[in-house]
């Protein structure tokens, strides 16, 4: 069943005609409107998809960025870790040394 406003009904013809539609109604599109605002909002949607594919562009080399410095840092630490690990052994020993040291002293 056709709403009372659709295009073709009696209400929308006698509406169309103004003897009842205050001067501010607006019409229904027109198919050339129709199109030229069809194709404002597949510009603007085109607009978004570019700028949403520049910013993921951007999010993507960052996240590369901040990989890679991640991968840097964590080689960066383990060295330091073994740095570390091997003063420690090398400590150890010298002071096993003092304390056979003192054990052969006494």
């Amino acid at each position: 069943m056709a709403q009372p406003f659709e295009h073709g009904t009696p209400i929308y013809q006698e509406g169309m005609q103004g003897s009842w539609i205050s001067s501010d109604f607006q019409a229904p599109l027109e198919e050339p409107q129709a199109i030229d605002k069809f194709e404002e909002l597949m510009s603007m949607f085109a607009d978004f998809q570019a700028k949403t594919e520049q910013r993921m562009t951007l999010i993507e080399k960052e996240i590369r960025e901040v990989k890679s410095r991640l991968e840097d840092d964590t080689a960066r630490f383990c060295e330091e870790v073994e740095d570390a690990v091997s003063r420690l052994q090398v400590w150890t020993g010298q002071v096993r040394e003092a304390v056979d040291g003192v054990r052969y002293q006494s």
